[in-house]
């Protein structure tokens, strides 16, 4: 029943009923309790550490964070003064929203992407350069950069990580089963082979009636999109979306 932004979301209520199993964590920048210190609301944000508590006992955790900017400074001082008097472990996170540091610019470009911003637009949300998943070195490295800090809290919020991966009993990554719908092919092909065959029979017969272009960049991209493609898996995918689009076709379904 409560949402944001159209999503679900849980409350306190469903929270304790099932807590069971869960480990949690304070959160980014935009998490509730990090949300309460930048707003002043000092006594709201320990109301809220103290529930969460009081639920998950020993399996809540507090975060600080290691970005270079005076809102973190500000959430890192109060977590750390927090965690204290409430008995609170620290754990160290760094907020991630790419895997690799050089994937910063694709990060950037997905961005405007989902804004419809350019990208030499300066009036657009814009990521500074350090949401990757950091290395262990790299959160060293990051945190030393905050003179307030001392070595011995960014240590133990550090090791807490390990602390918490630990606890963890099992993750299971993947599916049981194939994820993408299963497709006829020709006998002796696989979806791979199938799926090249039909795209370069589709370019040369666009090539007959359009014989000014450069029919080599045109191969060279194809193959290019087909590695890709082909070495994710995504053959099977592409071959079910032709297959509903000759259905469509055939029956007089529009396409859009």
């Amino acid at each position: 029943k409560c949402t944001y932004n159209g999503r679900y979301l849980c409350d306190f209520d469903m929270l304790e009923k099932y807590n069971e199993g869960l480990i949690v964590l304070s959160a980014c920048l935009s998490g509730m309790i990090p949300h309460c210190i930048l707003n002043n609301e000092i006594d709201k944000a320990y109301e809220l550490a103290k529930r969460y508590k009081e639920i998950f006992g020993d399996r809540f955790y507090l975060e600080i964070q290691p970005l270079y900017i005076d809102k973190q400074e500000k959430v890192n001082k109060e977590i750390i003064e927090m965690a204290q008097k409430l008995h609170i472990q620290l754990v160290a996170t760094n907020d991630c929203h790419y895997t690799n540091e050089e994937d910063w610019d694709d990060h950037d470009t997905l961005l405007c992407v989902g804004t419809g911003k350019f990208k030499d637009d300066e009036n657009r949300m814009k990521y500074s350069k350090e949401f990757w998943i950091r290395s262990e070195e790299e959160m060293y490295k990051a945190f030393e950069r905050h003179k307030y800090l001392s070595k011995e809290i960014i240590t133990t919020a550090i090791n807490n990580t390990a602390l918490i991966a630990n606890r963890i009993e099992k993750v299971k990554l993947g599916a049981d089963k194939p994820l993408f719908p299963k497709v006829e092919v020709p006998k002796g092909l696989t979806p791979e082979k199938y799926l090249t065959i039909k795209t370069y029979n589709a370019l040369y017969k666009y090539y007959l009636t359009h014989k000014d272009i450069n029919i080599h960049k045109y191969e060279k991209r194809l193959d290019y999109e087909l590695d890709i493609i082909n070495t994710k898996g995504y053959a099977p995918y592409i071959l079910k979306i032709l297959e509903n689009i000759d259905f469509c076709k055939a029956n007089d379904i529009p396409l859009g």
